[in-house]
């Protein structure tokens, strides 16, 4: 076993994007990191954006995943990738803010659903965020959804009004999508429009205190007795087994694999697990519901290149930490020059997803398999979630009044296909690391730390108590962010 002396710097695991938003807030104040990826290359493809339109987006291929395994549902997909720039891989570039209300809202069910932070909080990270994303939609706040910070703002066509102003009728807001811009002409090797690696991390190379160490599969997480000192980790190129030294850890291997670390991390104080001292770490599993269809309006509108965003009901008109979003979004049938035709500016036919939301409870959990380990001898997850009927109802009931609107607008909406998703096809799991003000219900604090160890930070969405109904990409990032910024005032102080 070799030992790198690096006691100095702050060790990030993981290149997705909570990795990379950490790394960025670290670097900006000067604290020098070296960030640990377990891929030892970038994935292949080639992402080609022509006139604002993206072509060549490859999906990932089973090779590319920790193979996991699904205890309540057989049909779970639980995707977590090896490849660089983790989960942006997935990524469909929407980014929403959370709004203050999805901060507070659990203390209708429990305590143990209160977040330790508030929208507030995160507003100035959002728009650090946002600005380094370049995001393109609406710039207006409205009902269920705080307005980013956009570069450049978007609504939709005038003939989707009638539409818009039926959901407003019912207490929702539909507006024009909002993604990562981009620019108009762009190719890249990523394979997606916007990766971590690629897009921000490639950048930091040039900073003196940052070093990007791939090939670096971490096992676990070493503790003294009073803070951890190391963490360990497979070298893929040497097939040796390696140590780093740091000053802090910062976990973001993504909303399986930080769990998987700390639950690997044993020791005399800690048996089941880094900080795992009232055995919360690895429970509220949780994943958004997710479903998804095409319907074939009676009237024609205008295409919608990009798509709309239909916000969530008020939360005082829905059952607690149950609600449900809609995008929205034309038949793609040409791209480029073709798609602004005459004949091409109008469609009756629509596509949609939704992604609803589910109260994480205790016996959701990710566990360390007794029996199955990958090729580095460390445990797979096992992993515990099925969705119950509420969630399935909220999934429903937002369905029906997407379809009301839409009638009510005179467009004679009419289903063609529907399908309910398994159990993480949203990609959007989190909570087995959560953050709560009481070491009872939660791992972490409200800056990020371990409360037993509190030189480790875990910025994914593990550390989330609930997940709204959401895109999270923005609000991880915005988290992570923060959680730098602090720890490096902390470092300074120290």
């Amino acid at each position: 076993m070799n030992d790198i002396a690096d006691d100095r710097r702050v060790i990030v695991v993981g290149s997705g994007l909570a990795g990379a938003a950490a790394a960025e807030a670290l670097l900006a104040q000067g604290i020098p990191v070296t960030m640990l990826e377990s891929a030892d290359r970038s994935r292949p493809g080639l992402h080609l954006r022509l006139s604002g339109e993206d072509f060549f987006v490859p999906t990932l291929k089973r090779h590319d995943m920790v193979p996991c395994i699904s205890r309540d549902d057989s049909s779970a997909v639980w995707q977590t990738t090896l490849a660089l720039g983790g989960l942006s891989n997935y990524w469909t570039l929407q980014v929403v803010r959370f709004q203050a209300d999805d901060f507070t809202e659990g203390e209708r069910v429990d305590e143990r659903y209160v977040w330790p932070l508030r929208y507030d909080e995160l507003v100035p990270y959002y728009e650090r965020i946002e600005h380094i994303l370049d995001v393109l939609g609406s710039d207006k706040t409205v009902a269920g959804l705080p307005a980013c910070r956009v570069t450049e703002p978007r609504s939709l066509p005038e003939d989707w009004g009638a539409v818009a102003q039926g959901a407003e009728r019912g207490g929702q807001a539909l507006v024009h999508r909002p993604v990562v811009r981009g620019r108009r002409f762009a190719a890249s090797e990523s394979g997606t429009a916007y990766n971590s690696y690629v897009h921000l991390i490639r950048r930091f190379a040039k900073r003196a205190p940052f070093r990007l160490v791939t090939g670096a599969h971490v096992s676990h997480l070493e503790w003294d007795g009073r803070r951890v000192t190391q963490a360990v980790y497979f070298d893929r190129g040497t097939a040796t087994l390696r140590r780093i030294a740091g000053r802090a850890f910062v976990l973001a291997a993504g909303p399986i694999g930080s769990p998987r670390i700390l639950l690997n991390s044993t020791s005399s104080d800690f048996p089941q697990g880094l900080g795992n001292a009232e055995g919360v770490l690895g429970a509220y599993f949780h994943d958004h519901p997710k479903a998804g269809g095409s319907i074939r309006l009676g009237k024609p509108l205008s295409r919608l290149r990009i798509g709309a965003y239909l916000a969530r009901p008020p939360h005082a008109a829905s059952p607690p930490l149950m609600a449900a979003a809609c995008t929205i979004q034309s038949v793609k049938l040409a791209r480029g020059l073709l798609r602004r035709s005459l004949a091409l500016r109008k469609t009756t036919g629509i596509n949609f997803w939704q992604f609803g939301t589910m109260i994480p409870k205790e016996q959701h959990r990710i566990t360390l398999s007794t029996t199955e380990r990958d090729e580095f001898g460390v445990p797979l997850p096992e992993i515990g979630v099925r969705f119950d009927e509420d969630a399935r109802r909220a999934l429903a009931t937002a369905r029906e009044r997407m379809l009301q609107y839409f009638d009510d607008a005179g467009c004679a909406p009419t289903m063609t296909s529907f399908a309910q998703e398994p159990p993480g096809a949203a990609v959007h799991y989190g909570g087995a690391a959560r953050m709560h003000a009481s070491p009872r219900y939660g791992m972490l604090d409200a800056r990020h730390r371990l409360h037993a160890a509190p030189n480790v930070l875990v910025v994914d969405a593990s550390c989330w108590p609930t997940t709204p109904e959401k895109n999270p990409t923005l609000t991880i990032m915005a988290m992570a962010s923060r959680a730098g910024e602090l720890l490096a005032g902390d470092l300074r102080a120290s």
